[in-house]
């Protein structure tokens, strides 16, 4: 059984080393680092972005603030 997991692992690290990472996925990895390190959830920052308290923000404001 020990066998048969340690294969299924070295096949699914063989695939993940294969597949080349698409340029958004570093972004988003990237990103939740950055959220790591601050100890933020996304929904904290969310929270923190949403001055007016309405709930929603708009894409241009999310964007403004990232930056």
């Amino acid at each position: 059984m020990v066998n048969v997991r340690k294969k299924i692992y070295a096949y699914r690290q063989s695939i993940r080393a294969e597949k080349k990472e698409e340029p958004n996925m570093k972004l988003v990895k990237d990103f939740v680092q950055i959220l790591k390190a601050k100890r933020m959830t996304p929904e904290d920052l969310l929270r923190a972005i949403d001055k007016s308290l309405s709930g929603t923000i708009t894409v241009e404001l999310f964007i403004e603030e990232l930056l």
